[in-house]
């Protein structure tokens, strides 16, 4: 199978949340957990000043969303500055692996250096550990024939899978 696509900052920040939501679990928590903190401080401050319960749920909440605002602003900045992944990628699929070629580029992985694959709504991460990964967006394939042949094959490839 034989797929050509352009990835561009758009298709890599799809990537980056798709891998995000499966790594920081807690991450996700994070931010309702900060917000329903600072309410609930809120709600007791406002029955009565001096408590302290509402004061550190206030706080706590205040202090937890701000690091969760912080921590998404900087892996975005740095996964904005170091994305060396932008451009036209031809990709050669076959039951070895994959051939990955750009302009100056040719890399080869065969299946056992895939570590895990998550299909997101916007395409594939393969993993080869679990902070890296291929991205193949959904659109790069030409049917969906060619997108129901690569599950399949990588269902049999790729021992730790996750669906959707």
């Amino acid at each position: 199978m034989e797929l050509e696509y352009t990835l561009g900052a758009h298709d890599l920040r799809n990537a980056w949340r798709a891998h995000d939501s499966l790594s920081a679990v807690a991450g996700s928590v994070l931010m309702p957990s900060a917000v329903g903190l600072a309410v609930l401080g809120v709600l007791l401050l406002r029955m009565d000043r001096e408590s302290l319960g509402g004061w550190l749920g206030l706080i706590l909440g205040v202090v937890f969303a701000s690091m969760s605002w912080v921590r998404d602003r900087r892996l975005w900045a740095h996964w904005r500055d170091n994305a060396s992944g932008l451009g036209t990628f031809h990709l050669s699929i076959s039951e070895d692996g994959i051939i990955g070629r750009q302009p100056d580029t040719e890399t080869r992985a065969g299946w056992k250096s895939y570590a895990g694959v998550h299909e997101s709504a916007d395409g594939f991460l393969l993993y080869h550990t679990k902070a890296t990964y291929l991205f193949i967006p959904l659109r790069a394939f030409h049917t969906p024939e060619d997108l129901e042949a690569f599950r399949t094959l990588v269902g049999r490839k790729v021992p730790d899978r996750r669906w959707g």
